[in-house]
């Protein structure tokens, strides 16, 4: 690909495991909030956004930030494309998804804000919409938290969150009613393969994909852990689970030919020699 290729949160968990990947990449640096992206982007390349806050819990603690980051910036971000002719790839979440199972896939016309950053994401992907119909050629990626080693690695997400715990000897405290239930994941190697096959087929007709490594239950999970972490620590407790139960389907990327690659093991297992004790 001769395409430019602009990259915004270039140093973050994504975007610095990415860059190595590609050639022709210009990262974006600076608050989104201020670059003049209309004076950066070249007309007919690709801009790959994934400059975002993405904690679930604070943004319920800074609603407003969220809004201002993930949905000001992205706007931003997208007006400047629209204008300049360049295609966007945007990272969403699964965790938008408000329809009833068994099985979850792009047809979902139920969004629903479980928290105020999945509220960030319905609207970025709104204004995508909007624009599309105007000319703007982009695709969305929906996809859960990520997990696995990362330069910029972060614990925000809920199992990496799990193996941090594990690792620094903190018991993990699970839900007996969450179980059997399965949660989507997503290894890191996936995620920038995902976007990378998307970037070398030039793969951009304003459409909604699922990005999932896969559906596993929170049992096959913690006793993924447990066996690299053989003195993990487990409690149960009786409480309703505060997640919505998601089982999503990828069946419409990997019939593009995209292929996920990683596994609960080997994400966790390239994730414990970096973590301090």
């Amino acid at each position: 690909m001769n395409q430019t290729i602009y990259i915004t949160g270039a140093s973050g968990c994504i975007g610095s495991n990415l860059i190595p990947l590609l050639n022709n990449v210009t990262p974006i640096e600076g608050d989104i909030m201020d670059v003049d992206f209309e004076k950066i982007l070249k007309p007919e390349s690709i801009l790959v956004h994934l400059a975002a806050r993405s904690d679930i819990a604070e943004s319920k603690e800074k609603p407003e930030e969220y809004n201002k980051v993930n949905v000001g910036g992205l706007k931003r971000v997208a007006d400047a494309c629209f204008l300049r002719k360049v295609k966007l790839l945007f990272t969403s979440t699964v965790h938008v998804y408000g329809c009833p199972g068994p099985m979850i896939d792009e047809n979902c016309q139920t969004l629903t804000a479980f928290s105020p950053y999945g509220a960030t994401k319905i609207a970025g992907e709104k204004y995508l919409k909007e624009l599309g119909s105007k000319g703007l050629k982009y695709t969305i990626f929906r996809w859960p938290g990520v997990f696995g080693y990362s330069r910029s690695m972060h614990f925000d997400t809920a199992l990496n969150q799990m193996v941090l715990q594990a690792v620094t000897g903190k018991p993990l405290t699970i839900w007996e009613e969450t179980w059997k239930q399965k949660r989507p994941h997503l290894y890191i190697g996936d995620a920038v393969g995902a976007i990378k096959f998307f970037l070398d087929n030039d793969l951009f007709q304003n459409e909604i994909y699922n990005v999932i490594t896969g559906n596993f239950t929170v049992e096959e999970t913690v006793n993924t852990i447990k066996e690299l972490v053989p003195n993990l620590l487990i409690s149960f407790i009786k409480a309703p689970a505060m997640n919505p139960l998601l089982d999503i389907s990828d069946k419409k990327i990997r019939s593009l030919g995209f292929e996920p690659q990683g596994s609960l093991s080997q994400g966790i297992k390239e994730m414990i020699p970096h973590i301090n004790i």
